[in-house]
């Protein structure tokens, strides 16, 4: 038994290694993930943002390609929120499957404070 144990032991530390998070949290060098039988797709919008597909058995289902709060066409700031307002959105949809979700709705504010989600400023110039 201790054997075989000791020779798990690499694989686990290369498989940690070669997969594991970086220990920043984030999902940066990662464009799409499967989160409770969905797919989410995370794309860039220009220099500085974010949008997201979401796919169910290989069908686009929401298609956000802006911020979800404040419609502005810079999408999100960042890769981690464009995935955790993704998953947000996965788990309402499992929740109320009726509701119709498109990505053509704007989202509340309470939830990008509830997920932190760190909005675009724009700033007078």
């Amino acid at each position: 038994m201790k054997a075989i144990l000791m020779a798990c032991l690499p694989l686990a530390i290369l498989w940690t290694a070669a997969f594991g998070n970086s220990g920043s949290g984030t999902r940066n060098g990662i464009d799409k993930l499967f989160f409770e039988g969905y797919l989410i797709k995370v794309i860039p919008l220009g220099k500085e943002g974010y949008g997201y597909r979401i796919y169910y058995q290989q069908r686009l289902v929401v298609s956000h390609m802006n911020n979800p709060f404040t419609m502005d066409p810079t999408g999100l700031s960042r890769k981690e929120d464009a995935f955790k307002v993704a998953e947000w959105q996965i788990f309402q949809m499992r929740q109320r499957p009726n509701h119709g979700w498109t990505g053509r709705q704007m989202l509340s504010m309470d939830v990008a404070r509830k997920l932190q989600v760190r909005l675009h400023v724009i700033q007078n110039q």
